[in-house]
């Protein structure tokens, strides 16, 4: 009868066998190794092996995220009375992280006791033993490290990156040079330009994804891009550049960006790095409206588009008027710039303080001129020209009734992130106060004036909008003479706005085409192009479209 040598659960030594398998190739133990040696150790000494914890392809340097520190945690918690290793250079290759994870173990009574380097540490003799096999560990770990950075400072030397490795939208030569990819490189560099035009690194993964492009570490994945595309793109290889140690240095391979490309991705990258969200594409007043309390409102979505809002996140307690209906607001800005582009008074007012606004600042312009002839100080004279420049920048908006009827034009054709940049060309704040059923808007524009409006949120343009002159060099104060060659024949305006000719007709009758002129032989009518235009935004909101070229 065969005698049974098992140790017994309850009385035996409870066992944690600890594997490590390192980074360095010429270091590399198999783990069934590791653990073959550490079950036989155990079965010499009697031992219940209780949990197995490795780390694969992890440097003896780095302590953060171990199963060493699960290990030792078993023992702090009376799980386990042992950890045994393969040999000691597998618990750390740091000096310091040996000698505080040895203490934690035997500070508890536990014990730190390798398979193959055996010692009885109880000894001084042993104690010295490991000690120096600890210290032969970190020395060539030492070594190992110098050798690195030595052929790591001949790479960079040579415009190489300090580490072999393959990088997306170039092709490795074999002798260690880098080549664009014939069929990444392209990919690459579209991906620095849709990132410049607005793209996050979310929406860059996504278009990657689902054209089946996958990163060389994971080639076929289905999703390789979710972590490692703002890396790759941020060290500048693409640009001609190498990265070494934080500092960009100039690269011995050929570059698939331009230098003004990656400037501008630099420059964009910063914007967003640490800004705030970027807003809904749908929101139009995302960035120009503030809370009467003098913070941003932001947009907030709902289940219903209808039910969407812009809101202060910041608004005192206890106050009403947080928040906005996004389609009201919006509403209300398209009236304004309706009143703004065909009101009589509104855009004719609005045009004379801009007026007014570019002869001062043409006034302001000749006296800083003169300061400039007269001043003999370097850093004064300096300190005029960059006025000066900022005085002499281009204007986009010398007239803001001119702008207004462009953006309506093109209104329906726009996304409102378009719409928001060229708003930002009247708008500079916009600060709403909702109190009552009815808002209340402060607008403030780029031509230095606050105007209080409260317009209805529905797109109705005037019911008879005045004539008025869709040229930049138009004085506001008088209007200008149609052009003749602004004039179309009834069946000319039939066939570009889409409608038959006895409804030109009535609209002239109802005096809603005011610029119309007689034909020089008087056989036939002739209407303005400018008067049709206004047509289109008077009966769109009522659901008839005119297409309007």
């Amino acid at each position: 009868m065969a005698h049974d040598a098992s140790p017994d659960p309850a009385t035996a030594v409870r066992a944690v066998a600890y594997i490590r398998v390192s980074k360095a190739h010429d270091d590399t133990i198999s783990p069934d190794l590791q653990l073959r040696s550490i079950k036989d150790h155990c079965e010499r000494h009697g031992y219940v092996l209780t949990e197995k914890l490795q780390d694969l392809d992890l440097s003896g340097r780095i302590w953060k995220h171990r199963q060493m520190e699960r290990a030792i945690r078993m023992i702090e918690d009376d799980q386990a009375d042992v950890i045994v290793v393969w040999r000691w250079s597998r618990v750390s290759r740091n000096r310091l992280d040996w000698a505080v994870a040895v203490d934690r173990v035997e500070a508890i009574g536990g014990q730190l006791e390798s398979a193959t380097e055996a010692f009885d540490v109880s000894t001084s003799t042993g104690r010295l033993a490991r000690g120096i096999l600890a210290e032969l560990a970190a020395f060539e770990s030492d070594r190992q490290g110098d050798l690195w950075r030595e052929v790591a400072a001949r790479r960079v030397a040579q415009g190489l990156p300090s580490q072999g490795q393959n990088i997306f939208g170039y092709r490795k030569r074999p002798d260690g040079h880098y080549v664009p990819d014939r069929r990444t490189a392209p990919i690459l560099a579209e991906l620095y330009n849709r990132y410049i035009c607005g793209a996050t690194f979310t929406e860059l993964a996504r278009w990657l994804n689902s054209h089946h492009v996958a990163t060389i570490q994971q080639s076929g994945a289905s999703e390789p891009w979710t972590k490692r595309l703002s890396a790759l793109m941020d060290r500048g290889f693409a640009a001609g550049c190498i990265r070494s140690h934080g500092e960009l240095l100039p690269g011995a391979h050929e570059p698939v960006i331009s230098a003004a490309v990656w400037e501008a991705y630099q420059a964009q990258r910063e914007r967003t790095r640490n800004g705030p969200r970027r807003p809904p594409a749908e929101f139009l007043a995302v960035g120009l409206l503030a809370c009467y309390c003098g913070q941003l409102m932001y947009a907030t979505r709902n289940t219903t588009k209808a039910a969407d809002r812009y809101q202060c996140l910041k608004h005192p307690p206890g106050q009403r008027g947080k928040s906005i209906l996004r389609a009201r607001l919006d509403g209300m800005l398209y009236t304004w710039l309706t009143a703004l582009a065909y009101g009589h008074h509104v855009g004719r007012q609005a045009d004379l303080q801009a007026w007014d606004r570019a002869q001062a600042q043409a006034r302001r312009a000749s006296a800083v001129r003169e300061e400039v002839t007269r001043t003999t100080d370097v850093e004064q004279r300096a300190s005029l020209l960059q006025d000066l420049d900022q005085l002499r920048a281009p204007d986009t908006t010398p007239f803001p009734s001119v702008t207004a009827a462009a953006l309506l034009e093109d209104w329906d054709v726009l996304e409102n992130v378009a719409r928001r940049a060229r708003l930002r060309a009247l708008i500079r704040r916009v600060t709403a106060r909702s109190l009552r059923a009815t808002p209340v808007l402060t607008i403030c524009t780029t031509w230095d004036t606050e105007l209080p409006w409260t317009g209805v949120q529905t797109r109705t343009a005037p019911s008879r909008p005045p004539a008025r002159a869709f040229c930049a060099d138009v004085n506001p104060a008088g209007e200008s003479e149609v052009d003749p060659l602004q004039l179309l024949t009834p069946a000319e305006a039939a066939r570009i706005t889409g409608v038959k000719v006895h409804t030109l007709r009535s609209w002239d009758v109802a005096g809603h085409l005011p610029n119309t002129h007689t034909a020089p032989d008087g056989s036939d009518r002739r209407y303005a192009i400018r008067d049709l235009r206004r047509m289109k935004h008077r009966y769109k909101s009522k659901g008839v479209w005119v297409p309007v070229r």
